[in-house]
C-alpha cells in the first residue's frame, strides 16, 4: 500500500525503506502522541536499545511524515539537544502500512513526568533544573532556526530526558520550514495549550503570520508547567483554551511570589503577547535566570541524574505510559492516535483509501447492522433512520459526549453540536448547522436533539429559558408537520433556529427563530393517503374531550358550535376520529401543545383566539355556494348554507353578511367609479380558500413572532451574541407530474447545492492554495449557470413568470411559451415536443419535467382586497392585527403594525429573497421505512445525486 503514496509525495521514498522486521523487534510502548505510537524497541544486531516512532501511512498525516522525515534526517544527531537518529523503515501490512522512524532512545522521560513526579510527592522542582531543561530547549531552538526550523509544538512532552540527564527536543511532525530567519507561517497548529496567540488567531484573521518566535511563547508555557505541574488553562477544554488565550492577559505561575524575580521576569519576557516585541531564543538565552548556568551547568546536570534515579528506581523505563495531548490543526482538534486510527476508518468515509458507490454502501450497510446509524464524512454527519428506538440519546451519552473532542467518541448528533458550539467560542463565528435529507430521514428529530444538547452545553441562565427553548420543537410539529404518503410527521416548511449565546462564558441567553415556505395549500387540499397539517386534527378531536364545542349563546340567538362532533371537514377530508387509538392520541396531542403554549407565556385569551380561527378554517371549507339568478344581471353565485357562513362568522367575529358579501362579490375601480363584479361559483370557491389559507399562514407567523418574543427576553440587545443555527431544510423533489411546488422547491436546493459545493471544494482549494500545499484537483460540476437561468433578470425563469403574471389575459400557454422564447438558449432548459405546456430542467440531481398549469395562479397569491378589509373590522384584536401588520420581504407576518392593503406578493419574489434560508422537501415513495431493514438502492440513488454535483 505504502507504494501508492509516492504520486502523492516525492520526498518521502517510501518503496525504497527496508522492512524493519530485520532489524528492530518492538519491545514495548513508551508513549503515545496525537499521530503515532512510541515503542521501546531492540537492535537485532547489536543489543542497543533504541525508541522507534510508529505512524499509520494515511493521506491525512502525509505531511506529519515528510516533515519528520526530513528534520531527522538532516538535522538528527547535528545538535546536542536532537536526538540521534537511525533510520526509516516501512512496514507493510495488509490492513495499513506504517512508516517507522528509529533514534536515540530517551529513558528519563518527559519534562513533563518529571515535575509531576515531583508534585505527586509533595515537592516542586528546583529553579536551578527548571533552568537547564529551558537553557537546553532554548539551544536547540537557536540551531533548529539557523537551519530556517520552526517546531510549532514545544511542550513539556516533547521534551525528554536521557539516561545521563540530558536534554532532548523531539516530534517534528507539525515544525515547518521557511524560506529564510525571518520568514512567516499562517497555519494555526500546535497543542492548544502552549499555542501562541498570534498562531491562533492564524485560524480566523486570513491576513495574520507569525515566525520562530511562536516557539518562544510556547517555551515560556513550558516554563510556566515546569513550576505548577500544568500549563496555564489545563482545565477548560482544548477549544474552550484556543478562546481565552488570545483575550487574556499573558499567564503567570499560580503563585509567582513563590520564584524569584528573575525566573518570574523570563517567563514574562517569553510570553510578550506582540510577537514582534518578543525575544529570540539566543536573546533569552542571555537572561539572568539562565546566566549562571554558565558555570554550573555539569553540577546541575548531576543533580538531575540523581533525581531521575530516585524517581525512577533501576528500571527506569517501569514508569507510567505518557498521557496523551490534543493538537489541533486548523481548526481541527486531533487526540488519540490508536482511537482515531482504529475507528477513524469505520467512523469516517474520509479516512478510507477508495471511494466508490459499491464501497460507501456496503459500509453503511455493514454499520448499520451493528446498529451504528451515525457515520462521518469529514465535518458532515450521515444519519440513517432505522425506525426504531435505540438507546443512543441517554443523559449519560450526552454527558459522554459534553466537552469531548470528535475524536473521542463514536459519530453522533451530540458530536456535532459539540463541535459547533465549540468552534463558535473559539473561532469566534457565528455556526450554522444544515440537516438536509429525504422525507422521513429524521431531520426533525435530529433537530430535537441538537437543541437539546447545545441548550445543556450552553447551560442556560434559566431553567425556564431552557424549557422555553425545548418547547418550540412540539408546538412547530403541531402547527408545521403533516402526514405524507410516506413520513406520518413530515416537516411542511423550513425552519431556521438561532440559538444565541454569551461569548464570555459561553451560556445560552435567548433564541430566534425563522420559518420560511410553509406549504399553505395543504390546509385547504391534500393528496390521496395524506393529511392536514397535525394541529388541525388535535383541535378537532381537543376541543370535543374538553367540552369546548359550542360559543357562548348570543341574547336572542342561537349556539354556534366551535367544532361538530362526528362531522367530517371538508379540509379534513372527512375525518371524524377514525379509530380510538388515533382519537386518544390526537387527544394527548392537544393537552402537550396546550401546555406548550403555556410554557412559552401566550396569554389565555390568545390561546382562546387561537383555537378560535383554527376552528373557523375548518369550518370555512365546508361553506358551499350556489347560482343565483338575478334579473337583468349575470348569474353571480351565493353562499346555500347560511349556518355554516354564521358560525365562521361567529368565529371570526365579523358580520355573517359581511363575509358572504365578501366571497361573492369583488369591487373593483375603473377610472375613479367603483364597479360591483359577482363572482362565478368557482370564483368564489378560490376566495374562501384563499382566506382559510391566508388566515392558517398568518396564524403561523404570529406564533412564530409570538415565540420569538417570549425567547428575546435575556437578551436586551442581541449585538455581540455568538449565534449557532440549525437549518431544517427538504431534499429535491421529482415526481412524474411536477408543478409550481416542485419548481420553488428544486430551486432552492439549488442554491443549497451551491454553496454546498463552494463549502466544500471550492473554499477548500483556495485555503490549500494559500498554504503552498500541493492539491490534486478536484473536478465537479458548477450549477451556478443553472441558479443563473433562474434567478438572472430581466430573462430568468422567475424574472419571466412575474412578468406574465402582470398581464390580465396571460395564460397557461402565452406562459409556456415566453419560457421556451426567452430560455431555448440554455443547455440546462428543454421543450417537450410533444406537450408545450411541459418543459424539463437538467438540474444538479438530474432531469426533472414541470408542467405550467396553474404557475399563474399559485405565483399570484391573491387574496380579495375585501376580503382584507373585512378581516381588519373583526372585534377580535388577534383576528384584526393579523391582517393589519404588513408581510416582510419573505412573506411572513411583521410583529408590528402598519397598514398594507397589498392583496398578494408573488411567491416568485418571496423564493428569491427567501432561498439562502429556504426550505424545500423530497418525497420518494418506494422507501419502506421498516425498522431493520437496509435498501441500499435508496442510498445509491442518494449517493448519484451527490456524485453529480
Amino acid at each position: 500500500m505504502a507504494s501508492s503514496y509516492g504520486a502523492l509525495n516525492s520526498k518521502v521514498p517510501f518503496d525504497q525503506l527496508p522492512d524493519p522486521s530485520a532489524y528492530y523487534e518492538l519491545l514495548q510502548t513508551i508513549g503515545e502522541g496525537t499521530y503515532g505510537e512510541v515503542w521501546e524497541a531492540q537492535d537485532k544486531k547489536t543489543g542497543r536499545l533504541v525508541a522507534v516512532k510508529v505512524l499509520e501511512i494515511s493521506t491525512d498525516i502525509l505531511e506529519e511524515i515528510e516533515e519528520e522525515y526530513l528534520i531527522l534526517t538532516d538535522q538528527g544527531g547535528q545538535h546536542t539537544a536532537i536526538p540521534q537518529y537511525y533510520g526509516a523503515f516501512v512496514k507493510r501490512d495488509a490492513k495499513a502500512d506504517y512508516i517507522w522512524f528509529a533514534m536515540e532512545l530517551c529513558s528519563g522521560g518527559s519534562a513533563t513526568d518529571l515535575v509531576k513526579k515531583q508534585l505527586a510527592k509533595k515537592k516542586r522542582l528546583d529553579e536551578d533544573i527548571i533552568a537547564f531543561i529551558l537553557k537546553s530547549t532554548l539551544e536547540a531552538l537557536v540551531f533548529l532556526h539557523s537551519k530556517n526550523i520552526i517546531h510549532r509544538d514545544i511542550k513539556g512532552q516533547n521534551i525528554l530526558l536521557t539516561d545521563h540527564a540530558q536534554v532532548r527536543l523531539v516530534d517534528f511532525g507539525v515544525a515547518a520550514r521557511l524560506r529564510s530567519l525571518d520568514g512567516r507561517r499562517n497555519t494555526s497548529v500546535g497543542t492548544p495549550y502552549f499555542m501562541s496567540p498570534e498562531v491562533i488567531a492564524c485560524e480566523q484573521q486570513l491576513e495574520c503570520a507569525y515566525d520562530v518566535r511562536a516557539d518562544v511563547w510556547s517555551l515560556g508555557i513550558v516554563a510556566i508547567e515546569l513550576a505548577d505541574g500544568e500549563p496555564p488553562n489545563a482545565n477548560l477544554h482544548p477549544m474552550r483554551a484556543l478562546f481565552k488565550i488570545p483575550r487574556n492577559s499573558s499567564p503567570s505561575f499560580k503563585s509567582p511570589k513563590t520564584w524569584s524575580p528573575a525566573f518570574v521576569d523570563f517567563v514574562r519576557q517569553a510570553l510578550t503577547k506582540d510577537f514582534t516585541k518578543r525575544p529570540f531564543p539566543q536573546d533569552l538565552l542571555r537572561h539572568p535566570f539562565l546566566l549562571p548556568l554558565t558555570q554550573t551547568s555539569v553540577q546541575v546536570q548531576t543533580k538531575l541524574y540523581d533525581l531521575l534515579l530516585s524517581l525512577h528506581g533501576a528500571d527506569r523505563m517501569a514508569r507510567p505510559r505518557a498521557t496523551v495531548d490534543a493538537t489541533v490543526k486548523r481548526g481541527k482538534l486531533k487526540t488519540d492516535c490508536r482511537r482515531t486510527r482504529q475507528d477513524s476508518g469505520g467512523d469516517d468515509l474520509a479516512a478510507l483509501e477508495d471511494l466508490d458507490e459499491d464501497i460507501i454502501v456496503d459500509h453503511l450497510c455493514n454499520r448499520f447492522i451493528r446498529e451504528q446509524i451515525y457515520t462521518y464524512v469529514g465535518d458532515i454527519l450521515i444519519g440513517i433512520n432505522p425506525f426504531c428506538d435505540l438507546p443512543i440519546y441517554t443523559q449519560e451519552i450526552q454527558n459522554a459526549y459534553k466537552g469531548c473532542t470528535k475524536s473521542e467518541n463514536p459519530p453522533h448528533v451530540f458530536g456535532i453540536a459539540d463541535t459547533a458550539y465549540h468552534s463558535m467560542l473559539q473561532r469566534t463565528e457565528n455556526q450554522c448547522v444544515i440537516i438536509s435529507g429525504e422525507s422521513g430521514s429524521g431531520k426533525t428529530e435530529s433537530t430535537k436533539y441538537l437543541v437539546q444538547h447545545l441548550t445543556k452545553l450552553g447551560k442556560a441562565v434559566s431553567k425556564r429559558l431552557e424549557q422555553r427553548i425545548l418547547t418550540i420543537n412540539p408546538v412547530m410539529e403541531a402547527f408545521g408537520n403533516a402526514k405524507t404518503g410516506i413520513n406520518d410527521n413530515s416537516s411542511r416548511f423550513g425552519k431556521y433556529l438561532e440559538l444565541l449565546f454569551c461569548p464570555v462564558g459561553g451560556g445560552v441567553v435567548a433564541a430566534k427563530l425563522s420559518e420560511y415556505l410553509l406549504e399553505k395549500g395543504r390546509v385547504v387540499n391534500q393528496a390521496p393517503n395524506e393529511r392536514n397539517f397535525h394541529v388541525l386534527y388535535y383541535i378537532y378531536d381537543g376541543l370535543c374531550r374538553r367540552e369546548r364545542l359550542e360559543l357562548p349563546k348570543e341574547p336572542g340567538g342561537e349556539t354556534a358550535c366551535y367544532l361538530r362532533a362526528n362531522h367530517g371537514h371538508r379540509y379534513l377530508n372527512g375525518y371524524v376520529g377514525d379509530t380510538s387509538n388515533q382519537l386518544a392520541h390526537h387527544r394527548e396531542q392537544f393537552d402537550n401543545l396546550h401546555a406548550c403554549l403555556v410554557t412559552l407565556e401566550f396569554p389565555n385569551q390568545d390561546i382562546e383566539s387561537l383555537y378560535r380561527m383554527l376552528a373557523a378554517v375548518l369550518h370555512l371549507g365546508d361553506i358551499q355556494f350556489c347560482t343565483k339568478e338575478v334579473r337583468h344581471m349575470a348569474d353571480r353565485s351565493a353562499v346555500s348554507n347560511v349556518a355554516t357562513l354564521a358560525t365562521v362568522g361567529k368565529l371570526l367575529r365579523v358580520d355573517p353578511r359581511d363575509l358572504g358579501e365578501a366571497l361573492t362579490v369583488e369591487m373593483v375601480v375603473t377610472r375613479g367609479e367603483t364597479i360591483y363584479r359577482a363572482h362565478t361559483v368557482g370564483e368564489a370557491r378560490n376566495v374562501r380558500d384563499s382566506l382559510a389559507k391566508a388566515l392558517y399562514g398568518r396564524l403561523f407567523d404570529w406564533i412564530v413572532n409570538k415565540i420569538n418574543h417570549t425567547l428575546s427576553e435575556g437578551a436586551t440587545n442581541s449585538n455581540g451574541l455568538a449565534v449557532v443555527g440549525i437549518l431544517d431544510i427538504f431534499g429535491f423533489e421529482s415526481f412524474q407530474h411536477n408543478s409550481f411546488e416542485q419548481l420553488c422547491i428544486n430551486i432552492t436546493n439549488e442554491q443549497l447545492q451551491y454553496f454546498f459545493n463552494h463549502s466544500v471544494f471550492t473554499w477548500e482549494q483556495k485555503e490549500y492554495a494559500e498554504e503552498g500545499l500541493a492539491l490534486v484537483p478536484i473536478t465537479f460540476s458548477d450549477n451556478r449557470p443553472i441558479l443563473d437561468l433562474f434567478l438572472s433578470k430581466p430573462v430568468g425563469l422567475l424574472a419571466l413568470l412575474d412578468e406574465e403574471c402582470r398581464f390580465p389575459k396571460s395564460t397557461d400557454y402565452s406562459l409556456a411559451e415566453k419560457f421556451h422564447y426567452n430560455l431555448k438558449g440554455s443547455p440546462h432548459y428543454l421543450r417537450n415536443r410533444l406537450d408545450g405546456l411541459k418543459f424539463t430542467i437538467q438540474h444538479y440531481a438530474g432531469k426533472t419535467e414541470y408542467g405550467v398549469h396553474g404557475f399563474l395562479e399559485k405565483n399570484r397569491d391573491y387574496l380579495a382586497t375585501e376580503v382584507i378589509l373585512l378581516m381588519r373590522t373583526s372585534e377580535d384584536p388577534l383576528l384584526k392585527s393579523l391582517f393589519q401588520n404588513p408581510l416582510t420581504k419573505t412573506g411572513n407576518l411583521y410583529e408590528t403594525a402598519g397598514l398594507n392593503e397589498n392583496p398578494g406578493v408573488p411567491v416568485c419574489g418571496l423564493i428569491e429573497d427567501s432561498l439562502v434560508l429556504g426550505a424545500a422537501r423530497l418525497s420518494d415513495l418506494s422507501h419502506h421505512h421498516k425498522w431493520d431493514e437496509f435498501d441500499p438502492r435508496s442510498l445509491t440513488r442518494d449517493i448519484n445525486k451527490r456524485k453529480r454535483s
